[in-house]
């Protein structure tokens, strides 16, 4: 989707990986996530040049406007207006937002941390989901993969239903409570117990 950014001051907010809403209609807004902000040139026109955000969107947003309550879900319930106003989210609307996913977890979804947009919602993730499938955490050198990785055991913990295995080569793990160590042999364990010829 793209949406052509009107002012200088509107292009100052509009950052790359900035939440946006897409109004539908006074109740329902399509949320995106800006991808790219382009310059283009106007041909025939007064002005110069102007800035196109290419947004992908990540669902819809519900607003029940008598309760103060919103409801998010990640299909698009329809399409926007090629005159429709399209707002980032910030300040109050953002946390409004916020809460409203928070708002439709279910009893499986755990705590896991707030969200890095609005640090005052808590963010969940839904535990069933996650232990139906394989996990992989990947990145590079201090991205934070060691202390999601430690978060994620740690909710996941007290579970009876949750096996967790963790090939821990560096040993950061070692030190968490309910973990058991086993030790994998390596080929210089076996080099030690051969003698040299």
């Amino acid at each position: 989707l793209k949406v052509r950014i009107q002012s200088l001051d509107k292009l100052k907010i509009s950052r790359v990986d900035r939440l946006t809403a897409i109004a539908l209609n006074e109740n329902e807004y399509l949320i995106g996530r800006i991808e790219k902000v382009i310059e283009v040139e106007n041909v025939g026109t007064s002005i110069k040049e102007s800035h196109i955000a290419e947004i992908g969107l990540i669902g819809s947003f519900s607003v029940d406007r008598k309760k103060n309550k919103g409801s998010f879900t990640r299909a698009v319930i329809s399409v926007a207006d090629i005159e429709a106003s399209c707002y980032t989210l910030e300040g109050s609307n953002l946390s409004f937002f916020m809460t409203g996913i928070a708002a439709t977890r279910t009893a499986a979804d755990l705590p896991f941390g707030n969200y890095v947009l609005d640090k005052s919602v808590t963010a969940y993730i839904n535990g069933n989901k996650l232990l139906q499938r394989h996990v992989a955490l990947l990145g590079s050198s201090g991205c934070g993969k060691s202390w999601t990785v430690t978060t994620i055991v740690e909710k996941l913990a007290p579970f009876a239903s949750s096996d967790i295995v963790i090939f821990d080569i560096h040993g950061e793990y070692k030190g968490l409570k309910y973990a058991k160590s086993l030790r994998i042999a390596t080929p210089e364990d076996n080099a030690k117990d051969v003698p040299p010829p």
